[in-house]
């Protein structure tokens, strides 16, 4: 089996196709692994991984999209870092995303995110997403490249769904706006922020 030490499981790009070789190795060192490449510890075994994501009093999901790159903006101090985290949260990757917040912050939005997508919604509004994806890929193909968050990831949902009438429900009803004035005021709100 090959040596993987130094291998660095978010920039080697020898693990695209096919990381498997390199999970085996990580198995082999057991649940829970240093990843000195990253001055990091990986949690590999299932309950292992689990105990981490149950337990948001120890852990936090900050970087749970972007794993440790790139690192926390400032050294932690201390045992808890939780303070640290929240002040720089603003400036961290997805560090204001749903799936990244902890606790309590984090079930609130997620109820009521379950309760607006449900499968009969994201039913309706699949016609509208794959319409949507198509043109923006259709623009990217026609400059020749592609910068995928700035191109694809942020334009998606922020300036072009909002036309979908199924998506306009969704994202009027997560407002603060009364139901009566919804649809005119959102649309004038979308167009100002985006």
């Amino acid at each position: 089996m090959a040596d993987y030490q130094d291998t660095d499981l978010f920039m080697d790009l020898s693990l695209v196709d096919d990381p498997y070789p390199y999970f085996e190795y990580l198995r082999e060192l057991g649940p829970v692994v240093p990843l000195p490449a990253l001055n990091v510890v990986a949690a590999i075994g299932f309950e292992e991984a689990l105990a981490v994501h149950l337990d948001w009093e120890s852990y936090s999901a900050v970087v749970s999209v972007t794993g440790p790159l790139p690192p926390i903006p400032s050294a932690p101090e201390g045992d808890d870092i939780t303070a640290q985290i929240e002040a720089h949260r603003p400036q961290m990757p997805f560090g204001e995303e749903v799936l990244t917040l902890d606790q309590p912050r984090h079930t609130p939005l997620r109820s009521l995110m379950m309760r607006l997508f449900t499968p009969r919604r994201l039913k309706e509004m699949e016609e509208c997403i794959t319409r949507t994806a198509d043109q923006l890929i259709d623009e990217i193909v026609g400059k020749g490249r592609c910068e995928l968050v700035a191109d694809f990831a942020k334009p998606l949902p922020r300036w072009r769904l909002p036309t979908c009438s199924a998506c306009r429900k969704v994202i009027a009803m997560t407002s603060a706006l009364p139901p009566v004035r919804r649809p005119r005021r959102l649309g004038s709100a979308m167009k100002a922020r985006w």
